[in-house]
C-alpha cells in the first residue's frame, strides 16, 4: 500500500526547541546542584569553626570554674556557649558522667556532635575535670540552600525557556518552513506533479543561504526525472511492442511462489529428483503454482488462441507428458541456482496439434533472487525435427548405399582382377614368342599392350585397397604417430637415400588409430614429396602437429614444384593426375586413399599450395578419449 501524504507530527524547529530546552534544563540543574553543594559545604565549614572557638574561646575558663565548683558562673558561660550559631545544646559532665550544667535543648537534628575533655594540671598531674559536649544542626543552613537553589533555578528554568523560544522562531522560519515546502515538493514529484512554484517561491527567499543551492539542484533533478521517465516510458513501450510483436512465443510468469515452495521443501531433502520419483504429483502441483504474467501475440498463434484470457483459461489442455518432463528441468534448474536453460520438448495447441518447441527459459538479472519475473520463449521446431528425422534418415540410406557401393567396389575389382591378370599373362607370353620377329610395328603394339594390361592391373588393385579401408578402420589401438612415420621412413628408404631428402619431425602425439593405415599415410605423403621435388633441389620435408579447437592438426609440408591452388582439391579424386605418367609414375589413387583413411578417423584432408612454393598437406584427428592423446 503506497504511503500516504500528510503534515509531519513535530516540526524539526519543534524538536530542536524541546531538545534544547531538556539539554539546557539539565545543565541548570546540574549547576544548581553544584551551586547549592558549595554553599552547603562551605556553611558547614562555619560550624567547625565555632568549635574550635570553643576549644580556644570557652574551654580554659569552662575548666577553671568547675574546678573552683562556681556552678552560676558555670552556667553563664554554658548557655554563652548554646547562643554560638548552630549550636542547640551545650552540657558540662564530671568525671563520674553526673551533669554540672546545660544549656539548650537536646534535637534530632543535631548532625554536629564535639566532646572535649577539660583537664588540670595540678602537682605534676594531670586532672580530669568533666567533660564538655556541644550539638550543633545544619538546618538553618539546608533551609537557606534549598531557597538559593529555589531561586536560582527558577531564573535559570526560565532563561531556557526564553532562549528555545527564540530560537523555536527562528528555526521554524529557516529551516521548518523550508523543509515543509520541500517534502511537499518531494511528495507531488513522487506522484509525477511537477511543481516549480514552489522551488520558484523557495529559491527567490533562500537563494544566499544553502537552500538555494538545494533548490536548484532539485529543479536539476525534476528535469533530469522527467527525461528518464520519458526515456523509461519509451523504453517500456518498446519492450512491450517487442515482447508483443515478437515472431517467437514468449511468456512472461511469475515463479516466485514456486520459489519459495521449493525453499520451504529444502528442510525435508536434499535431492529433489529422488523427491520428485517418489512424489508424481509434486511436479503438477509446482505447475499450478506459476503465475502467467503475460503472453505475446506469437504465443496466441501458436495455441490457436482468440485472445489472452482463451489461452491462460486453458493451460492445463496445453501439457503434454514431454511438457512436464521439460519443466522438471526448469525445477532442476531452480534448485540448482541456474538462471537460464535450454531444451526440447513439446506442447498441445488448443485445437488439440502438438508441436515441437524449443524452449528457452531465462530468469532476469533483476528477478534473481526472487524469480517474480522470467522469460520463456517456446521457438516452434515442429518443421526443423521433421527435416532432421528426414535428414538422419537420408544419412543412413546413404550410409547403406554406400557400404553397398563399398561392396559392389571390392567385388567388381575382385572379379576383374582375375581376366586383367589373364591379359597380362598371355601378352606377356605373347611378346615373348614373337620375340624374335623383325616386325617392329607388331611389337610396339604389344609394348602397348603389355603396359596397358599393368596399369589396368595396378588400378584394380588400388580400388580393391579403396574398398578395404573401411573393413580396417575398426581394429584401431593406440599408437604413437611419430613411430608411424618412422616407419614410413623405412619403406621410403632407398628413395631418401637416392634423393638426400632431408626429414624432420618436430612433435607428433599418441593416437587411437588403425597404425597400418596411419603408416600409409605418411608413406604416401612422404613418397609424393619426393616424387614432386624442384629440379636439382634437395626435397626438405617437415612433420608436426598442432591441437587446435579440440583436436590435432598434423601437417607435411615440403619445398617441391607445388600445385595450382586451383586444383588443389582435384588431387584427392581417384585416379585424377595432375602429371602425365612420363614425368611421374604412380595411377593417382594414393592421395584419395590418404583422404579417406582420415575421414574415416573422424579427421579432415586438405592441401595448401602454390606453383613452385611447395605444397603443405593437412590432417585431422580428434583430440578427445578414444581418439588423440598427448604423450607422456
Amino acid at each position: 500500500m503506497p504511503m500516504q501524504f500528510s503534515p509531519v507530527q513535530m516540526s524539526v524547529a519543534r524538536q530542536l526547541m524541546l531538545r534544547l530546552a531538556l539539554v539546557s534544563g539539565l545543565f541548570a540543574l546540574m549547576a544548581t546542584f553544584a551551586a547549592v553543594f558549595i554553599e552547603y559545604r562551605d556553611e558547614s565549614s562555619k560550624i567547625e569553626e565555632v568549635f574550635s572557638q570553643i576549644e580556644e574561646g570557652y574551654l580554659g575558663s569552662l575548666t577553671e570554674t568547675a574546678w573552683l565548683e562556681d556552678r552560676d558562673r558555670l552556667s553563664l558561660l554554658v548557655m554563652g556557649i548554646a547562643r554560638l550559631p548552630n549550636v542547640v545544646h551545650v552540657e558540662v559532665r564530671d568525671p563520674n558522667g553526673a551533669k554540672l550544667s546545660q544549656a539548650g535543648a537536646p534535637s534530632d537534628d543535631a548532625a554536629f556532635r564535639r566532646s572535649f575533655h577539660m583537664t588540670k594540671r595540678y602537682k605534676d598531674r594531670e586532672l580530669v575535670i568533666g567533660t564538655l559536649s556541644v550539638y550543633a544542626t545544619d538546618v538553618h543552613i539546608k533551609d537557606k540552600a534549598f531557597e538559593n537553589a529555589l531561586v536560582f533555578g527558577l531564573a535559570n528554568l526560565f532563561l531556557v525557556l526564553a532562549a528555545s523560544t527564540y530560537l523555536y522562531a527562528i528555526v521554524r522560519g529557516l529551516i521548518s518552513a523550508p523543509l515543509g515546502k520541500l517534502t511537499l515538493f518531494a511528495h507531488r514529484l513522487g506522484k509525477g506533479q511537477e511543481e516549480t512554484a514552489i522551488l520558484v517561491d523557495l529559491e527567490m527567499r533562500h537563494a544566499q543561504n544553502e537552500f538555494g543551492l538545494l533548490v536548484r539542484t532539485l529543479g536539476e533533478m525534476q528535469a533530469s526525472l522527467n527525461k528518464n521517465i520519458a526515456e523509461l516510458r519509451a523504453s517500456e513501450e518498446r519492450y512491450r511492442e517487442l515482447f508483443a510483436y515478437s515472431p517467437i512465443a514468449l511468456w512472461e510468469e511469475d515463479f516466485s511462489p514456486l520459489k519459495e515452495r521449493l525453499e520451504a521443501l529444502r528442510a525435508q531433502t536434499d535431492n529433489l529428483e529422488a523427491y520428485i520419483d517418489a512424489h508424481p504429483n509434486f511436479v503438477h502441483e509446482c505447475a499450478s503454482l506459476i503465475r502467467v504474467i503475460d503472453v505475446n501475440n506469437a504465443t496466441l498463434r501458436m495455441h490457436g488462441a482468440n485472445s489472452k484470457s482463451e489461452l491462460l483459461g486453458e493451460l492445463s489442455r496445453i501439457f503434454t507428458p514431454a511438457s512436464l518432463r521439460g519443466f522438471q528441468l526448469e525445477l532442476m534448474a531452480i534448485w540448482n541456482g541456474k538462471n537460464e536453460l535450454a531444451f526440447e520438448s513439446e506442447v498441445r495447441t488448443l485445437t488439440g496439434e502438438t508441436r515441437d518447441v524449443l524452449i528457452h527459459w531465462l530468469v532476469l538479472p533483476a528477478s534473481r533472487a526472487k524469480l517474480d519475473r522470467v522469460i520463456v520463449s517456446q521457438e516452434d521446431i515442429t518443421e526443423r525435427t521433421v527435416a532432421r528425422h528426414s535428414l538422419a534418415v537420408t544419412v543412413e540410406r546413404l550410409m547403406e548405399t554406400n557400404s553397398e557401393l563399398e561392396r559392389f567396389t571390392h567385388a567388381a575389382a575382385h572379379d576383374l582382377a582375375e581376366p586383367v591378370r589373364g591379359i597380362v599373362s598371355f601378352s606377356q607370353l605373347l611378346e615373348r614368342h614373337l620375340s624374335n620377329s623383325y616386325d617392329k610395328e607388331i611389337k610396339d603394339y604389344l609394348g602397348y599392350l603389355v603396359a596397358a594390361a599393368k596399369r589396368m592391373q595396378t588400378q584394380i588393385e588400388g580400388l580393391q585397397e579403396y574398398a578395404r579401408i573401411g573393413e580396417g578402420v575398426e581394429n584401431r589401438e593406440m599408437a604413437d604417430l611419430d613411430q608411424l612415420a618412422k616407419q614410413a621412413f623405412g619403406m621410403l628408404r632407398e628413395q631418401i637415400r637416392l634423393t638426400q631428402a632431408e626429414i624432420e619431425v618436430n612433435f607428433l602425439p599418441k593416437a587411437f588409430v588403425n597404425a597400418d593405415q596411419i603408416t600409409d599415410v605418411f608413406r604416401n605423403l612422404i613418397d609424393n614429396a619426393i616424387k614432386f621435388r624442384r629440379q636439382g633441389a634437395r626435397p626438405v620435408i617437415r612433420i608436426g602437429a598442432e591441437r587446435r579447437d579440440g583436436e590435432w592438426t598434423i601437417s607435411v609440408k615440403d619445398n617441391g614444384i607445388g600445385i595450382d591452388p586451383r586444383y588443389a582439391s582435384d588431387v584427392f579424386q581417384v585416379f585424377r593426375r595432375l602429371s602425365p605418367p612420363s614425368q611421374a609414375t604412380g595411377e593417382g589413387i594414393g592421395l584419395s586413399l590418404c583422404r579417406r583413411v582420415i575421414e574415416r578417423h573422424g579427421g579432415r584432408m586438405w592441401l595448401e599450395s602454390a606453383l613452385g612454393q611447395g605444397s603443405t598437406f593437412y590432417f585431422t584427428l580428434p583430440a578427445s578419449e578414444g581418439g588423440v592423446e598427448d604423450k607422456d
